[in-house]
């Protein structure tokens, strides 16, 4: 998993990323970030599959947030597959910003059309992201 770096300060869920050796991207130091990403690539390019949230963060009422491009850089770099995955009700089960787990709770897991980035150029990284959530949105049902 592709995670931002404040993830890391999660007692149990730091250590066992950190363990699993997940790449973590700095999000407010842009030469790190940028340095964070070369090394998600090295690890794609060995044949790792990461998978990333494009919104980097959760939102409180299950809307799709806007998207960050890192992770598009990213794809379009390795000239990855993209797989827009889609989860519906996990905000309630896992509300953000928040410790509160609300079990009980129906949630669904659905898997849209992958879309090869290396048809896209550099040029097209906004057509990639709009394309991705476009099938993500659809996915939510929106």
């Amino acid at each position: 998993m592709l995670a931002k770096s404040e993830l890391y300060r999660i007692p149990v869920l730091g250590l066992t990323m950190r363990l699993a050796e997940f790449p973590a991207i700095n999000r407010h130091k842009r030469n790190q970030a940028l340095a964070d990403l070369a090394r998600a690539r090295q690890m794609m390019e060995s044949g790792i599959v990461l998978w990333a949230a494009p919104e980097g963060t959760r939102s409180r009422t299950g809307e799709l947030l806007p998207f960050k491009k890192g992770c598009f850089h990213l794809a379009l770099d390795t000239e990855a597959v993209i797989v827009p995955v889609a989860i519906r009700g996990i905000h309630k089960v896992l509300p953000a910003r928040s410790w509160r787990f609300n079990l009980g709770q129906q949630v669904s897991v659905h898997i849209g059309e992958p879309i090869d980035a290396a048809t896209y150029t550099r040029e097209d990284l906004p057509e990639l992201m709009a394309e991705t959530r476009q099938r993500i949105a659809a996915l939510l049902g929106g």
